[in-house]
C-alpha cells in the first residue's frame, strides 16, 4: 500500500482540533437548548438528549473527515507489472502567452483551448517527462522536465497573460531555451526529446537557419501546432473592445503558418493546424512521439513496471455511508415509559 498524494497526509493533525471544536460545539447546543423549551417538550413527549448518542455522531463526524483525508491522499493497494520503454520521452511544451492568443477565433479563445489539450496530452503520458515554457516577449521556464503530472498540471493552470512581464512573441529564444532544458535535465536513459510548439506564429523574431542549425546537432524534434485561423480575428484589450493601430481600424491577428512548418520539417517534426478547437496532441503523442519509442523498443529497452491501482473509493463511499448515518442519528432517545 502507498499512497500517491501523501502529503495531504497532514490533515490528519487537524483531527484534535476537530474533535475539541465538536465538544464546544455540543456542549454550546446544550446550553442554548436549555434556555428554550425545545429540551422540556422533549422529555413531555418521552424522549432525552443521549450523551451516548452525541459521543456517537460526533466519532462519525472525525471518521468522516479522516476517511476524506485518505481518499484525497489516494490510497493504492496492488499493482499489476507493465512493460515500458526504458527512460521514454522527454517533451517541452512551448505555449505561446501574447496577447493575440486571447482571440476567440476558436472557442473560448486561443489560449484556453490550448491550455486544455495540454491538460489532455498530461493524462495520456506513459511515464515519460514533460516541462512547460511560456513565452511572449521573453521566455522562462515554469514546469522544468517531471513525470509528477499533478505539479505540471498545477503550473500549467497558473499560466495566463499576466504571467509574462513583456508582451511579443519571440519564437526564435523560447524554442531555444526548451531544447537547452531538454539538453540539460535529460538523462542518458531518455529516449527523445521533443519540443511541441503552441503558437498562432505571428511575429517571430530570429533566424530559421540559425534555430535549426541548433536543434539538428542535439536531435531535437518539434512538433508545431498553428493556432488560429488565416482569416483573422480581432485581439481583446483588457479595458473592452478590441486593439485598433493607428488608424482606429481594428487589428486583426492571423495565423502565420510558414515560419512553424518550416521550423517542425527540418528538425523532423510535423506541423498541424487548428481551427475547430482539436489541437491533435494525441495524435503527435501516439503516432509520432510514441512511435518512435516503439520502433526503437527490444528486451533489452523494456522494464517492468508497478502500475498501482487506485482505492480512494473505498474511502469516499465509507465516508459518503458514515456522513448519511451522522446525518440521520438523531441526538434524543426514546424513553421506555414516556409521557402519554
Amino acid at each position: 500500500m502507498n499512497f500517491y498524494n501523501s502529503e495531504n497526509l497532514i490533515w490528519l493533525w487537524a483531527l484534535p482540533f476537530v474533535a475539541i471544536l465538536l465538544f464546544f460545539s455540543a456542549f454550546r447546543v446544550k446550553r442554548i437548548l436549555s434556555l428554550f423549551a425545545t429540551a422540556r417538550v422533549a422529555e413531555l413527549m418521552g424522549y432525552s438528549l443521549s450523551p451516548l448518542r452525541v459521543f456517537v455522531k460526533a466519532c462519525f463526524v472525525l471518521l468522516v473527515f479522516s476517511l476524506l483525508v485518505l481518499a484525497l491522499a489516494r490510497p493504492r493497494f496492488g499493482f499489476d507489472w507493465k512493460e515500458m520503454p526504458r527512460g521514454g520521452a522527454d517533451i517541452m511544451v512551448v505555449l505561446d502567452l501574447s496577447k493575440s492568443m486571447m482571440a476567440s477565433d476558436i472557442s473560448p479563445n486561443r489560449l484556453e483551448r490550448a491550455k486544455r489539450e495540454i491538460s489532455d496530452l498530461i493524462g495520456m503520458l506513459e511515464g515519460d517527462r514533460i516541462g512547460v515554457i511560456p513565452f511572449a516577449g521573453v521566455s522562462y521556464v515554469s514546469c522544468p522536465l517531471t513525470s509528477d503530472y499533478r505539479l505540471a498540471t498545477l503550473f500549467l493552470n497558473q499560466l495566463s497573460l499576466e504571467s509574462m512581464p513583456v508582451q511579443g512573441t519571440d519564437i526564435f529564444s523560447a524554442v531555444k531555451m526548451a531544447a537547452e532544458s531538454l539538453e540539460k535535465s535529460s538523462g542518458a536513459n531518455s529516449q527523445a526529446k521533443t519540443i511541441i510548439l503552441m503558437t498562432d506564429g505571428e511575429d517571430n523574431e530570429g533566424s530559421l537557419d540559425e534555430l535549426v542549425a541548433f536543434l539538428k546537432p542535439r536531435n531535437i524534434k518539434v512538433f508545431s501546432i498553428g493556432i488560429g485561423g488565416l482569416e483573422g480575428a480581432p485581439i481583446p484589450e483588457d479595458g473592452g473592445g478590441f486593439k485598433k493601430d493607428e488608424s482606429g481600424r481594428v487589428v486583426l491577428t492571423k495565423l502565420d503558418e510558414s515560419y512553424l512548418k518550416q521550423l517542425s520539417f527540418a528538425t523532423g517534426g510535423s506541423y498541424i493546424r487548428s481551427t475547430s478547437g482539436d489541437m491533435d496532441l494525441d495524435f503527435i503523442y501516439k503516432k509520432s512521439i510514441r512511435k518512435d519509442l516503439s520502433e526503437s523498443e527490444d528486451s533489452e529497452n523494456l522494464e517492468k513496471q508497478k502500475v498501482w491501482h487506485e482505492r480512494y473509493q473505498w474511502f469516499l463511499f465509507l465516508a459518503i455511508l458514515l456522513f448519511l448515518l451522522e446525518h440521520f442519528t438523531s441526538d434524543y432517545r426514546r424513553e421506555k415509559e414516556g409521557f402519554l
